[in-house]
């Protein structure tokens, strides 16, 4: 469909801040993650918020009343495939994960579709290195999602969304830990963002659905 949605969340999402929902309100989606970024309470979400925000400047937000699947299933929000579009319920959707998980996803596909010399050495090297865990998970029987399988694009786009996949990538190891936590941690090497091993196993809910 070219839309990823996002139906499942953790128990403890921070709701986002009354300016920060005004701002989505008005359909911009970087000076909401600039709210974020300078008032979380979590330190990850504030450096992913300050980073991400630099990559949607163009990226659209739109609040939909009730937002559902295109199987009818509520939904937390979604991304389009090319990174240029972003909706979030407007009752569901209102909280910092949400709206950091949704962004992640446009900022990734952002990421994927820019020219290699247009990429950082760091970035073009987490790139490289999500190409090579997307190869061994598709001839892999064990990860049961055929969409993971079929593009780069839509196994980031899965990963980020689908609770089974994830479950299968933390079964899967991967240079030293998970495919899974070694997932997350190239998608923040592509994003551009450094952070030290604790803090990563502490914070990364807005990445985890």
């Amino acid at each position: 469909s070219g839309i990823n949605y996002q139906v499942l969340t953790e128990e403890s999402a921070v709701p986002l801040s009354a300016s920060a929902i005004a701002e989505l309100k008005r359909g911009k989606v970087a000076t909401a993650l600039d709210d974020i970024s300078r008032t979380s309470k979590s330190q990850l979400n504030r450096v992913i918020a300050q980073r991400v925000k630099k990559l949607l400047v163009d990226t659209k937000v739109t609040l939909v009343d009730n937002l559902k699947t295109d199987t009818g299933e509520a939904a937390f929000g979604a991304a389009s495939a090319d990174g240029m579009d972003i909706w979030l319920d407007s009752k569901t959707g209102m909280n910092e994960e949400t709206l950091l998980h949704e962004s992640v996803h446009a900022a990734t596909e952002r990421i994927l579709k820019t020219p290699e010399d247009q990429l950082t050495p760091e970035q073009r090297a987490a790139k490289k290195e999500l190409t090579a865990l997307y190869e061994a998970i598709k001839n892999d029987d064990t990860i049961t999602s055929e969409n993971a399988k079929e593009s780069l694009s839509e196994f980031v786009a899965e990963a980020l969304s689908n609770s089974a996949l994830q479950a299968q990538l933390k079964q899967k190891p991967w240079t030293l830990k998970s495919a899974w936590e070694s997932f997350k941690k190239i998608l923040l090497n592509m994003l551009g963002i450094k952070t030290p091993e604790n803090m990563l196993d502490a914070a990364l809910a807005s990445v985890d659905t």
